[in-house]
């Protein structure tokens, strides 16, 4: 959702290259029926006070009913292996004589194997917790309900998107080395592509895919990658064909001293000049209050993420 007090620029449809995107958990934003918990109608209660704020657009955490853990994988469950089912998913038989050990040694993000096993035996891959099975994203029936999902909320007045873990989606399982990889994101992951489920090169031919829905909608819908990734590798996000932004992550990163943050803006400015992208920073509410704790920074919008105007960093990490 973007607002009305957006800098000028010259053709409107790249409002977004100047905006100041700014996120609401409405569980946590406003509660507004002093139930303890935020409300959509919060949210529309301080929509002048953002306003005033220099916010030009929302990030809308997901705000319809949940049971507070991803579903949709009941029938696979109970579907048998080899299923229609089974195949939006990522199913393996286990190791073992009885096939009772995973198919890989990894552990997932949040801590724990990042397999969980079922009752008929098979294991289901899960990069995060065991309620986020991964998607097999070489499934067409996926890769078209995401499409769907997509129009579904543009057809709906949405601007664009955040993708959660971008570099995520594709992956590739039929090979003997997997356990010489970890599935987080490293600084040693391979310059090529070839990592088994990061940012492998494949994953850029679902962005192409996004980016056509995209681009069918006047002004062209807006996205960016949460992908945790090299920088030698942001621009393949950030450019036009693809998702088109990217987050600075190396700029969040890096500690409040002078040389450090300089490193990470001109590496994010070269990064966009490479993909004809802008420079996208974004920081955690904990590094804001870190960071102004420490360096008596001014005040900035208080929100788990922020994208901050580049004066504003220029102008500050050199005291």
């Amino acid at each position: 959702m973007k607002g009305d007090n957006m800098t000028e620029v010259n053709d409107p449809s790249l409002w977004w290259k100047q905006a100041v995107v700014y996120q609401v958990y409405p569980r946590s934003f406003k509660d507004s029926r002093g139930e303890g918990l935020g409300q959509i109608a919060g949210v529309t209660e301080k929509i002048g006070y953002l306003k005033e704020l220099g916010v030009d657009a929302i990030w809308l955490s997901p705000f319809y009913p949940s049971q507070l853990a991803d579903g949709g994988y009941e029938a696979a469950l109970a579907a048998k292996p080899g299923s229609l089912e089974r195949d939006r998913y990522i199913f393996r038989d286990g190791k073992g004589p009885n096939g009772d050990e995973p198919p890989t040694n990894w552990q997932n993000h949040f801590g724990g194997p990042a397999w969980t096993r079922v009752p008929d035996g098979q294991w289901y891959l899960h990069m995060f917790t065991k309620e986020q099975p991964d998607w097999n994203w070489k499934n067409e029936d996926v890769r078209a309900d995401f499409i769907k999902t997509l129009r579904f909320w543009l057809d709906h007045g949405a601007d664009g998107f955040r993708v959660d873990v971008a570099h995520g989606l594709a992956k590739d399982l039929d090979r003997d080395d997997l356990d010489d990889y970890v599935v987080w994101c490293t600084n040693d992951q391979p310059e090529d592509g070839s990592h088994p489920v990061i940012d492998r090169d494949e994953v850029h031919d679902i962005y192409h895919e996004w980016r056509k829905v995209f681009n069918e909608y006047d002004p062209p819908a807006f996205a960016v990658a949460e992908a945790w990734v090299r920088p030698s590798r942001q621009h393949l996000y950030a450019s036009p064909d693809d998702l088109g932004q990217i987050f600075n992550f190396e700029f969040a990163k890096k500690d409040w001293i002078r040389d450090d943050m300089h490193l990470a803006i001109e590496e994010g400015l070269e990064s966009a000049e490479r993909s004809g992208s802008t420079a996208t920073w974004v920081m955690s509410n904990h590094d804001v209050v870190r960071h102004a704790t420490r360096y008596a920074l001014p005040q900035v919008p208080t929100g788990e993420y922020h994208r901050l105007p580049l004066d504003w960093l220029l102008r500050d990490v050199t005291r």
